[in-house]
C-alpha cells in the first residue's frame, strides 16, 4: 500500500505492521498524468523468457522527471498483480476488458493501453526456455517462474555447475567426519567434534593436538569454537607465535582468555558438563574480548582494560595447541579467522586442498566425536561392575554419575546401610547415657558427704573415746544439784 499525504510518502508491505516512510524537503507536487503499472519505455526486458506468441513491448517515452529518477539498468516488472485500487475505492482494470463490463463498473478505471498483460496468474516454463540445469541435471519448473535442478552424481549448486567434493564416490573425508563443500572457494572441510582424555579407548585418547599453519601468513583476529567440560581449571587451546601466546581456558570454573598480560574473564560457570560456545577477538588496537554462550542461551561478553598493541601473526612458525595437558572434555568447530582447525587425525585428511592449511605435529589425535567417560561401571578383578552398589541404579550425567539407591541404603554409591547405622547410633546413645548417669550420681554423693561433714563441724558435737565409754559403762548418773530458789518479797 502506497499513500501520499502532504510531504509524506509511506509504504506498507504485506499485512504486518511494518512500514517505511519518506519525507521530502519540499511539498510533493500534485500528481497528474499517466499511471504506469509494470514496464515502461527505456526499461530492460524482465529477466525471464518471453511468453509464447506475445507481442513486443511498446516504447512510450517517460516524463523527464521520471526518467531522471529511474536508472538505466531498471528492469521491467514481470509477475502477478491483483486487487489494485486507486484512492482506496477505485479499482483498476489492468487487462483487456469488454466494453459491456466497463459500462457495468462506473467507478472502475481501465487501462488506455496494455501490452503483454494476461488475465489470471500464469507461470512460465523456465526449464524449456532457459535449460538452466547443466552437466546432465534434471530441471523441474516451480511456481512462480522458477525452477529446481536435480544434479547428477558429483555435481551440485543451483544450476549443477559446481563440483560436489563431498560425494561419497570422492572419498574426501575419513569416517566419523562430516564433509562440507565450501561455496565460492572450490574446497571442502571435514568437520568433527573430538574428545580429549577419554577413557573409552585404551590407552586414553590424547589430551591435546598440536597444529601448525603451514601455508598461512596473516594476522590472527578471531578465534571461535564449541566446547564441553567439567574441569574447573583447564586449557582449551593456545596460539603461540613470535614469543607471544594467546590462551583460552577455564579458571575456577569460568572461561578466561589472555594475551600480552591482558585478560578477559567471563563470570559464567562452564564446568558443568553443558555445551558452550566461545569467541575471542584479539585484533591490534582493540581490547582483548571474550564472548561465551552456555547451552545456546544468551551470550555474555567482557573485554580487557587495555587495547592490544600488535597483532598475533598466524604463519608457518605459529603453533596451535588444541586442548592441553590433562584436558578432559570436547572441542568442535574451532576456527581461527574463520578457518577450521581439523580435529581428526591429520594423516587421514587430504593435503593441498582448499580448507586444509594445517599440518599436524602431534603423534596421537583425540577421539572423534564428543563422548563422556564410562562412569557407571568400574572394573573389579577384571570384571565390569555397577558403580552403584546394592542394586542401586546409576544415571550417566556426562563425566559424572548419580546413584538412585534401593530402600535401606544411601550414600554416593549406595554403600551405606540405614539399619546398621541406626543400631550403632542407638548403642552409642545408650552408652553415653549410662556413663553420664554414673557421673551425676558420683558427683551428688561427694557433695552430700562434704555437706554432712561441714554441718558437724559447725554444731560442735562431742564424741567420747572408746576408753571413756568402757570405764563409765556401769556408772549411774547423779541428779544435778540445783541452787535454792530465790526468795522474793511480795
Amino acid at each position: 500500500s502506497v499513500s501520499i499525504s502532504g510531504r509524506s510518502l509511506s509504504l506498507s508491505v504485506s499485512s504486518s505492521v511494518r512500514s517505511a516512510s519518506l519525507s521530502s524537503a519540499s511539498p510533493l507536487p500534485q500528481l497528474s498524468g499517466q499511471l504506469i503499472i509494470g514496464g515502461f519505455s527505456g526499461a530492460k526486458p524482465a529477466p525471464a523468457p518471453p511468453l509464447s506468441g506475445s507481442v513486443s513491448r511498446s516504447r512510450r517515452s517517460l516524463p523527464s522527471s521520471v526518467a531522471a529518477a529511474v536508472g538505466n539498468d531498471t528492469t521491467a516488472f514481470r509477475g502477478v498483480l491483483s486487487s489494485v485500487r486507486l484512492n482506496g475505492d477505485t479499482p483498476l482494470l489492468l487487462g483487456p476488458v469488454p466494453a459491456g463490463l466497463i459500462d457495468s463498473l462506473p467507478t472502475a478505471v481501465s487501462a488506455d493501453n496494455s501490452t503483454e498483460v494476461t488475465t489470471g496468474a500464469r507461470t512460465e516454463s523456465v526449464c524449456v526456455a532457459f535449460t538452466p540445469c547443466q552437466n546432465g541435471g534434471n530441471c523441474s519448473d516451480v511456481f512462480y517462474n522458477s525452477y529446481s535442478c536435480n544434479c547428477t552424481a558429483g555435481w551440485r549448486g543451483r544450476n549443477c555447475s559446481d563440483r560436489d567434493l563431498c560425494h561419497p564416490s570422492a572419498g574426501s573425508c575419513p569416517n566419523g567426519t562430516q564433509c562440507v563443500n565450501l561455496d565460492g572457494s572450490g574446497g571442502f572441510e571435514c568437520r568433527a567434534a573430538a574428545t580429549f582424555g577419554s577413557n573409552l579407548q585404551s590407552p586414553p585418547s590424547s589430551s591435546q593436538l598440536i597444529l601448525s599453519a603451514s601455508s598461512l601468513n596473516e594476522s590472527l583476529a578471531t578465534v571461535t569454537g564449541w566446547a564441553r567440560t567439567r574441569q574447573s581449571d583447564c586449557q582449551l587451546l593456545s596460539v603461540s607465535s613470535g614469543g607471544r601466546q594467546l590462551t583460552v581456558g577455564c579458571s575456577s570454573g569460568q572461561l578466561q582468555a589472555g594475551l600480552d598480560n591482558q585478560t578477559a574473564l567471563v563470570a559464567v560457570g562452564i564446568a558443568t558438563g553443558l555445551p558452550f560456545t566461545f569467541s575471542v577477538n584479539c585484533s591490534a588496537g582493540s581490547p582483548l574480548s571474550l564472548q561465551v554462550s552456555v547451552n545456546s542461551s544468551d551470550s555474555v561478553s567482557v573485554s580487557s582494560k587495555s587495547a592490544l598493541a600488535t597483532d598475533l601473526l598466524l604463519d608457518s612458525a605459529a603453533k596451535v595447541t588444541l586442548g592441553g595437558v590433562k584436558f578432559k572434555g570436547c572441542l568442535d568447530n574451532v576456527r581461527l579467522n574463520g578457518r577450521l582447525a581439523p580435529l581428526a587425525n591429520r594423516s587421514l585428511l587430504p593435503s593441498g586442498a582448499v580448507g586444509f592449511e594445517w599440518a599436524s605435529e602431534s603423534v596421537s589425535a583425540p577421539m572423534i566425536g564428543c563422548h563422556g567417560d564410562q562412569v557407571c561401571q568400574t572394573t573389579v578383578n577384571e570384571r565390569a561392575e555397577n558403580v552403584c552398589q546394592n542394586s542401586g541404579r546409576c544415571t550417566d550425567l556426562w563425566n559424572k554419575f548419580e546413584c538412585s539407591c534401593t530402600d535401606g541404603f544411601y550414600g554416593d554409591t549406595c554403600s551405606a546401610k540405614l539399619g546398621a547405622t541406626a543400631s550403632v547410633s542407638t548403642a552409642v546413645i545408650i552408652a553415653v547415657s549410662v556413663v553420664g548417669l554414673v557421673i551425676i550420681i558420683s558427683v551428688v554423693a561427694v557433695l552430700l558427704f562434704k555437706y554432712v561433714q561441714n554441718r558437724r563441724k559447725e554444731s560442735g558435737t562431742y564424741g567420747p573415746s572408746k576408753a571413756e565409754s568402757r570405764s563409765n559403762a556401769h556408772a549411774q548418773a547423779q541428779p544435778p544439784v540445783r541452787p535454792p530458789p530465790e526468795e522474793r518479797l511480795i
